[in-house]
């Protein structure tokens, strides 16, 4: 699995690929290949950034909700 990190934040949020497109703001499809197999000639890493700021956000989200 290339983005792992990615995988178990989806799990642990209960998040669909379209949400993540959304907090990101980026394509569908970006995410879908984030989530490919590596076998897959489409599948690429998501960068350091991108995810750094995915935990981010999901972090104000949940203090924005526990508020």
């Amino acid at each position: 699995m290339k983005n792992p990190e990615l995988e178990a934040l989806i799990s642990e949020h209960d998040l669909t690929t379209q949400k993540v497109a959304d907090l990101l703001e980026v394509p569908k499809r970006t995410v879908d290949n984030w989530r490919r197999s590596e076998d897959s000639a489409h599948s690429n890493f998501m960068s350091k950034a991108n995810l750094k700021l995915l935990r981010l956000l999901l972090e104000n989200e949940a203090k924005a909700t526990a508020s």
